[in-house]
This record gives structure tokens, sequence and C-alpha cells, in this order.
């Protein structure tokens, strides 16, 4: 968590420091996830990302359930 602030605040300071005021507000943008300069042509690209992570997740979802892993009881920690 801390590796992510610090990086983060050096970009922020890399952004701030720049020459050029349009490529500070690209990064901006980018940094803030901004879909501005997105068009529908990109979206196939994640939407067979997606898919394909939810295929394989479906596929391996019966080993990965974890409530019938025994019959101990949990502690009672919360």
């Amino acid at each position: 968590m801390a590796t992510a602030e610090v990086l983060s605040a050096i970009a922020g300071y890399l952004v701030i420091t720049s020459d050029d005021p349009r490529e500070a507000e690209s990064a901006m943008r980018w940094m803030l996830g901004g879909f501005g300069g997105t068009t529908w042509g990109l979206v196939p690209i994640p939407g067979a990302a997606v898919l394909l992570g939810t295929v394989t997740l479906l596929g391996v979802s019966r080993p990965l359930n974890l409530l019938p892993a025994g019959r101990r009881r949990p502690p009672p920690w919360g």
C-alpha cells in the first residue's frame, strides 16, 4: 500500500512539473481512468478478455469451492 502511494506521488509530481500542459492533462485523464478518448471499436478487446476470464473461472469454480472443505467448525473470530 505504501509503495502505491509513493509511486502515485511521484507520478503526480512529474505531471505537475511537466512543461507541456496538454501532455499533463492527457496523463491526468489516463491516470483517472476516463473514457474520453475511447471508441466502440475498442470494446471487443476488453470484452474478449472478460469473456475468456468468465469462462475460465466458471470452468474451475468447482475445485475452488471452499464450502465443502471439511466438517470442522471454523473458529468464532468474527
